[in-house]
């Protein structure tokens, strides 16, 4: 004999019991063969009637929580395969895309005109054989600038173009002086700052003209490949970037000798010169990658996690949770060449919106220890005692995440602000978004701690038509409630309200309660408590008036802290007894 009935909830309890109480009782003790609809013209006395009911058929958690393709109370199957398992809330979901982006930068080339080395003028020396030598040391401010650079660069050690450009070095042969030949070599020594791809230059970004190449008719020239610029390789040896903006300017040093062969018998006369005149143009760089101390701006990311079709007793006004151990995994790609740090909140919401007070769960920096999500995959887990994550997972202790889920939140709304704050190098591409993606995984094993308050509201119903014709003082029924569900059950006798055919309390009769249904310590080991329920009228044919009786069952763990719920966990009402002491009047009129 099994009264319970497949609902997503605890209502199997309560249809038992009221079952028992009225259902066993009006019908169990009557003759079938009697048809209360016709009518006699005699009253019928039962005298005291008590009776064994029997034992109910073994109901698992599985018949009195029904679940549905789709919800998200879920059994998670064990290891053995045999359909059984842990009941869990489990929701999975993306995450909001977070954007990071660092703005392209121009830096901007200029013409450096270095002043002219004079290789022979009317003071020069003039050696025997009609040679004139003059040593060289020139310099020449090169600079370059870029206005706008972005707000996440704040020291910079390179910068790489989008294409090569280039450096172009001329040098002229200026005066009036005529001369044979010249010869000597000019070593030019070019900003530090510069990176060359050419073979011309060397690991000193120098190299050499050989002034055998000069000419007085034409201009030399050399066009150098440029691949950017750089500063330096760590942190502290770079450019800072100052008001968005940067600014370039370093010598170029032109060294060396000059040897220039006068025509035989020819003399410098005044006014005679011969000048070599270089220029550095160094042309515009759009530049594709900066690397250095880079923190960009990411903007904050809201999700929304909606919990629903769970069974009624997790819904509950009344219904208070204490998870062991709850879950949140988020798995996230970083793009960026850096950690990027996570603070954030859980809040519990209503399905209007509203905030469940108490529920606002701090994450991050200040409120746990430092969320970071390295370059690449990543697997962090929010739980309330640090563990719990997959394999590979980040696990965060997060102590007063339960306050997040002791009222079901008919929604989760998860705020997360991302953030660069390294001072350590790296590179990044500009112009270029950089999306932070992931999903997250939250799993609830309903295996709780004390604290818990488990509140199901219920009713038996439509009894007044098969009650309004018998006469009775007092019912009674008692049973042994065997138990493995690791929750305690109670129904306090003030849970207990009889209501008449309006739905209206009847104060007229008295409900007494004695024992419950003990906890399981673990899970899988029995107990066996007595549970007796009694109503009493206190005024004469109250009884009669009944209609419906409102239960409020109330679940504590008890001593199985700990211990998750699972569909083969069970229970069984033995030994059923359904007693009425004075009898039932049964008026067939």
């Amino acid at each position: 004999m099994n009264f319970f009935e497949k609902k997503k909830s605890l209502r199997g309890s309560v249809v038992l019991l009221s079952s028992l109480l009225l259902g066993s009782m009006t019908t169990s003790c009557v003759d079938s063969s009697f048809d209360f609809d016709k009518d006699f013209d005699w009253t019928i006395n039962t005298g005291y009637l008590a009776f064994p009911i029997g034992n109910t058929d073994t109901i698992r958690l599985e018949d009195i929580i029904e679940l549905d393709e789709g919800d998200d109370l879920q059994i998670v199957p064990d290891a053995n395969g045999n359909g059984a398992g842990e009941y869990h809330v489990i929701k999975n979901g993306k995450i909001d895309r977070a954007t990071a982006s660092v703005q392209s930068v121009t830096v901007e080339g200029s013409t450096t005109h270095i002043d002219p080395i004079i290789a022979v003028s009317d003071q020069s020396v003039i050696s025997p054989g009609g040679v004139v030598t003059t040593q060289v040391n020139q310099k020449g401010d090169v600079k370059a600038d870029a206005t706008d650079v972005d707000d996440a660069l704040k020291e910079i050690g390179w910068l790489t173009a989008a294409t090569p450009t280039t450096v172009t070095l001329s040098v002229k042969l200026e005066g009036n002086l005529t001369f044979s030949t010249i010869k000597g070599d000019l070593k030019v020594k070019f900003p530090s700052f510069l990176e060359f791809s050419d073979p011309s230059i060397n690991a000193q970004n120098e190299m050499t003209v050989s002034c055998s190449e000069l000419s007085s008719h034409s201009t030399y020239t050399r066009t150098l490949h440029l691949t950017g610029y750089r500063f330096g390789n760590q942190a502290g040896q770079g450019l800072k970037v100052e008001n968005h903006a940067i600014h370039l300017n370093e010598q170029v040093v032109v060294t060396g000798q000059t040897e220039v062969q006068l025509p035989q018998g020819a003399h410098i006369g005044a006014g005679d010169e011969l000048r070599i005149v270089p220029t550095v143009q160094l042309a515009d760089m759009t530049i594709s990658e900066a690397a250095g101390v880079v923190q960009p701006n990411i903007d904050a990311t809201t999700t929304s996690v909606d919990i629903n079709n769970l069974p009624d007793f997790l819904n509950d006004d009344e219904t208070s949770l204490v998870i062991s151990n709850p879950v949140i995994e988020f798995s996230a790609v970083n793009p960026l060449n850096a950690p990027v740090e996570i603070t954030g909140q859980l809040e519990g919401q209503k399905t209007d919106g509203t905030l469940i007070s108490g529920s606002v769960v701090g994450i991050g920096e200040g409120s746990t220890d430092p969320i970071v999500l390295q370059p690449g995959n990543n697997i962090i887990a929010l739980s309330r005692l640090g563990q719990g994550g997959q394999a590979g997972a980040q696990n965060i202790k997060v102590s007063n995440i339960n306050n997040l889920i002791a009222k079901i939140p008919d929604r989760v709304e998860v705020t997360m602000q991302p953030s660069v704050t390294t001072s350590q190098y790296y590179s990044i591409s500009l112009g270029h978004d950089y999306e932070v993606s992931g999903t997250y995984s939250l799993d609830i094993p309903l295996s709780f701690e004390e604290g818990l308050n488990i509140v199901y509201a219920d009713s038996a119903d439509d009894l007044n038509s098969d009650l309004k014709d018998l006469d009775f003082e007092e019912a009674a029924v008692e049973f042994d409630a065997v138990n493995t569900i690791p929750l305690e059950l109670e129904v306090k006798a003030e849970n207990v309200t009889p209501l008449d055919i309006n739905k209206q309390p009847l104060s007229d009769i008295k409900v007494e309660v004695e024992g419950g249904i003990a906890a399981s310590a673990d899970g899988k080991t029995s107990t066996r408590q007595t549970l007796l329920i009694k109503m009493t009228e206190q005024v004469k044919g109250a009884m009669s008036r009944l209609d419906a009786i409102r239960f409020r069952v109330t679940a504590v763990p008890g001593q199985a802290i700990g211990i998750t719920l699972r569909s083969d966990q069970w229970m069984q009402l033995e030994n059923i007894k359904v007693k009425v002491p004075k009898g039932i009047n049964i008026d067939l009129n």
